[in-house]
């Protein structure tokens, strides 16, 4: 919910924190926030089997985007110039501005209604601008500029603290693209990146182009404890083009899900393109499991593909009459198909022990085949050229599945397809990926 109807502020409608809780409860264009907290904790036991920690939860949050603090009290106009955000300077946070949003803070939270913040805009440049707080005018005139991000690590800290004073359990999400230190944003619980760089058709390159392992691994949350995740990756243009270019979508969201599971960002291999992955079959949630990186000194694979192919994994151990698991997730990154790739596991550092002859490995990927009724070949896909007139171009998409896709449906089916056969012997596994593509296994003592 925002704080203010249609505008950014910080201050409840009519500046009164006595009458949220009222408004919350009974507000009709508050219902559907209701209904989502609600439906995540459904949906979550559902799929996982338990009730939700509170951080696996949705949390009442307002929006709040600090370079246009919106409607201020009459005791901080002296001030407000400084901290709104215009053309001729950006929003800079100052003392004064951390003061003022801690007792907004402490407001919000005496209400039993909040539970977090979404806050969007953590411009914390340079200021340029002499306007009394941290640049200032040096004796021949110049201007001596400042920073603000410190504050702003600052409006976090107290932030978060108004929370824990009303024995709430914090749920603090923040846009961090224009967060110059991810330090600063360390009272945070989520931070979201990928603000100012969309996929735009008919643009050939795609995620693993654009975002290249080392900058990912900046956002590895093992680094800062802070989850980091994704605004997204389609621009508004994108759905509107792609619904003419099915496979073509299918292969620039490989992309993306293969680079973000990688890093242990976000585990959209799970399935979320048309069908759903058993999540739990996984065990990635389950409090013990450890995520090993390609870089990690103790990783589970090796092969000759150097940069090309990475290769993560996720190990959960056995517990509570559960079996350990190892999900491996491996990233070709190549400009060619390999088949197939050739990839040695040491079984005993996956948790599974050192006889691989008792390991069993799986394909668990829903959607490695999902493309099939769409284009029978996806490693030789033309790119749309004229994402305005599609024209002759256009693939399609059939009302019914054709047949190759029904058969793809049963094991036996899908075992002879191209993309999907594979080999596991004596540690070593053997499986064709695409280019830009991933291949998803779980590995299991027999």
């Amino acid at each position: 919910m925002q704080a203010t109807k249609g505008t950014s502020s910080l201050l409840p409608q009519d500046a009164d924190w006595s009458k949220v809780a009222a408004r919350w409860r009974t507000d009709p264009l508050c219902a559907r926030e209701r209904e989502d907290v609600e439906g995540n904790r459904t949906s979550f036991i559902k799929q996982i089997g338990r009730e939700p920690t509170p951080y696996e939860r949705f949390g009442t949050s307002i929006y709040f985007c600090f370079p246009y603090p919106g409607v201020v009290p009459a005791h901080t106009q002296e001030f407000y110039e400084r901290w709104w955000s215009s053309g001729d300077h950006g929003a800079t946070p100052d003392q004064a501005y951390v003061d003022f949003t801690a007792w907004c803070w402490q407001n919000w939270a005496a209400t039993g209604v909040l539970e977090g913040y979404y806050s969007d805009g953590n411009f914390m440049g340079v200021e340029v601008a002499d306007r009394g707080n941290i640049a200032y005018t040096l004796p021949d005139g110049h201007i001596q500029p400042g920073y603000g991000w410190r504050y702003m690590r600052q409006i976090y800290r107290r932030m978060r603290q108004t929370l824990w004073d009303q024995h709430i359990v914090p749920h603090i999400c923040t846009h961090m693209t224009n967060s110059p230190y991810i330090p600063v944003l360390s009272f945070t619980d989520v931070m979201l990146d990928g603000e100012w760089q969309y996929q735009n058709v008919p643009d050939k390159r795609d995620f693993l182009d654009i975002w290249p392992p080392a900058r990912m691994r900046i956002n590895n949350f093992a680094k800062w404890n802070i989850i980091p995740r994704w605004l997204g990756w389609d621009n508004p243009n994108f759905h509107n083009i792609a619904a003419h270019y099915r496979a073509w979508e299918y292969r620039h969201n490989r992309a993306r899900f293969a680079n973000l599971g990688l890093h242990d960002i976000d585990w959209l291999f799970w399935g979320t393109y048309s069908t759903f992955g058993d999540a739990a079959s996984l065990r990635l949630r389950d409090p013990d499991t450890a995520f090993v990186g390609y870089w990690d000194d103790h990783a589970v694979a090796r092969h000759e593909y150097g940069d090309n192919v990475l290769v993560s994994a996720w190990k959960a151990p056995a517990r509570d009459g559960k079996s350990a698991i190892c999900t491996v997730l491996i990233v070709n990154r190549g400009d060619k198909r390999l088949d197939p790739a050739t990839i040695r596991f040491d079984t005993a550092a996956m948790g599974l022990g050192a006889d691989p002859t008792a390991v069993l490995a799986e394909d668990v990927d829903p959607l490695l085949l999902d493309p099939c009724q769409y284009a029978k070949d996806l490693n030789d896909l033309k790119e749309p050229d004229n994402p305005d007139d599609p024209g002759e171009k256009t693939l399609t998409i059939p009302d019914e599945p054709v047949k190759e896709t029904m058969e793809l449906n049963t094991p036996q089916g899908r075992a002879k397809h191209p993309d999907y056969r594979f080999t596991w012997a004596n540690g070593t596994l053997t499986c064709a990926v695409r280019r830009h593509d991933y291949r998803l296994f779980r590995f299991t003592l027999r």
